[in-house]
C-alpha cells in the first residue's frame, strides 16, 4: 500500500515523498524494514522520540501526529491524531 492510498481514505497530509509500505509497527525494538511506523502518544512515552531510530532502522515512512518532528528527507502521514485514522479516540 503507498501512503496517498491510505491518504486519499483516511485524510491527513503527505510530508515528502510517497513511497509503499508493507505493514504497520509501533515499536522499534520489533520493527521489519519497509512497515510504516506509527508514532503513537502516550502518557509516559512519544513515540515521536523514535522517528530517527525507527527510519535507521528501514521503516519506509511515519506516522506522526508532530510533524515538525520528521526528520528531513523523511515520508511522513501526517495526521492530528496518531490513533484518529484507525477508528478510536485519545
Amino acid at each position: 500500500m503507498k501512503l496517498s492510498q491510505v491518504q486519499a481514505v483516511l485524510g491527513g497530509a503527505r510530508q515528502g515523498a510517497d513511497c509503499a509500505f508493507e505493514q504497520v509497527c509501533t515499536d522499534t525494538r520489533t520493527l521489519m524494514p519497509g512497515c510504516l511506523f506509527v508514532a503513537l502518544v502516550g502518557e509516559r512515552l512519544d513515540g515521536h522520540a523514535y522517528l530517527e531510530q525507527a527510519l535507521a532502522k528501514g521503516a519506509a515512512a511515519v506516522m506522526v501526529s508532530k510533524p515538525e518532528l520528521v526528520p528531513a528527507g523523511a515520508s511522513a502521514w501526517v495526521v492530528r491524531s496518531e490513533v484518529g485514522p484507525w477508528g478510536a479516540s485519545r
